[in-house]
């Protein structure tokens, strides 16, 4: 039962940090003037390909 517990509350932060994560990544990619200037909203896949431009 303890084991249990302990594998849900480590599923629980783990999926904290992940959907945290996202939400950050999201957040810098819509201050990108790319996205403040259009009216097209970011996804994650578009935020990568700028980014991978923007750093070669």
């Amino acid at each position: 039962m303890k084991t249990r517990f302990k594998i849900v509350i480590l599923a629980i932060i783990i999926a904290t940090i992940i959907i945290g994560s996202y939400q950050y990544l999201m957040f810098q990619c819509g201050t990108l003037a790319v996205f403040m200037e259009t009216p097209r909203t970011p996804n994650f896949w578009k935020c990568l390909e700028i980014w991978q431009n923007t750093s070669n």
